[in-house]
């Protein structure tokens, strides 16, 4: 009989429903939940979709748990202990700053499964470096110090988790993906860049805009979804009045990852992140990332893109991929080097496998 993982997340419902925002967490745990799924594993992931309850979709089995005004987290623990009751999962598995890491944590305990902490974002173990600090963010905290096994994305993650709460169990796994196939081919590129992320101010997509406008002569895509209304209204307003500049808002996941494949250069101008998956939908389609934020320093260590601290810094890096073919397939053969070591879902599987001896679970 298959050992049964419940990844505590909707892997489903954001990337099928187009008119929920996409977030990196349901698209990376989608990805883990099928790999599982692959290695002879049963998944279960959660749905707020009364017409997914109990169903297998895409192999990935559903749990219902309803969205509620308030007091969900007390609710949502409550519907998880009689799920646990239930279904006796060997490992359970969430990913970010949630409250949910606390009463998992704890529930790990009473039904004896091995609970894993996927780290999203460098924020999240960083104590003095929250966006909010109310009862949320305290219980996350209390989640960490209860939890014993954690998969962090960069080697500041690694470092921060035990700088600030002492914890050594922890392994560097970057996000998975799959290389599409054209994967090995160096691709003509069209002279496209792209922009994506939901729209809030961390991301500083005005710099994006102010990109666009000092690079008349090539086409700019700027894709995301209203993370902050304020913000998002003036980048379409602005975005709407650059010539060059295609503002296309929100889009589904299989939209937004058709544009990668299309695309010379992606941008990322977030402050900091954790590991962003359009780096690896760009990688996937073998193409460079230009961006502020470097995890574990690995865009300048494999040379996969450039890394740029200003606007003016962008439009010289996009200048010299955009005019230097030689340079841009040197580019290239190192994304499909790196990225097939790195990224693959297999290779990572078997060294979280190893790690945290999941083939010993009985």
């Amino acid at each position: 009989m298959s050992k049964k993982i419940i990844i505590w997340a909707h892997c489903t419902d954001y990337l099928i429903d187009e008119k929920k925002m996409v977030g990196g967490i349901s698209i990376q745990l989608n990805l883990w939940a099928k790999t599982f799924l692959n290695k002879g594993w049963e998944p279960f992931c959660l749905t707020s979709n009364r017409n997914y309850k109990n169903k297998s979709i895409d192999g990935l089995n559903h749990l219902y748990i309803p969205t509620t005004k308030h007091g969900n987290t007390v609710f949502s623990a409550i519907l998880a202990f009689f799920i646990f009751l239930r279904h006796r999962p060997k490992v359970v598995i969430s990913r970010g700053r949630l409250t949910s890491a606390y009463y998992l944590s704890l529930y790990s305990k009473v039904f004896r499964f091995k609970y894993i902490l996927m780290i999203a974002s460098d924020s999240n173990v960083d104590k003095f470096n929250e966006a909010k600090d109310g009862l949320q963010t305290r219980l996350f905290r209390k989640g960490i110090m209860q939890t014993s096994y954690f998969v962090v994305q960069n080697d500041k993650q690694k470092k921060l988790l035990f700088e600030k709460y002492g914890k050594k169990q922890s392994i560097v796994i970057p996000n998975i993906w799959q290389a599409n196939a054209e994967f090995n081919k160096i691709i003509q590129k069209k002279e496209g860049i792209l922009w994506v992320s939901n729209i809030r101010a961390i991301k500083q997509p005005e710099w994006f805009l102010n990109i666009a406008e000092k690079i008349a002569h090539i086409k700019f895509f700027m894709i995301g979804g209203a993370s902050d209304e304020q913000l998002y209204n003036y980048c379409k307003e602005r975005g709407n009045n650059i010539p060059n500049l295609e503002f296309l808002g929100k889009k589904s996941f299989d939209e937004t990852n058709a544009f990668f494949s299309q695309v010379k250069l992606v941008i990322c101008t977030s402050k900091y992140e954790g590991f962003p998956n359009t780096f690896l939908q760009a990688w996937a389609n073998n193409v460079p990332v230009i961006t502020t934020f470097d995890p574990s320093n690995i865009v300048e260590k494999h040379k996969l893109g450039a890394v740029c601290q200003t606007v003016d810094e962008f439009v010289d890096s996009i200048n010299n991929f955009t005019s230097n073919d030689d340079f841009y397939k040197e580019i290239n053969r190192n994304i499909a080097l790196y990225f097939s070591k790195a990224h693959n879902s297999d290779f990572q599987y078997n060294r979280l496998n190893q790690e945290f001896n999941l083939s010993q679970i009985k």
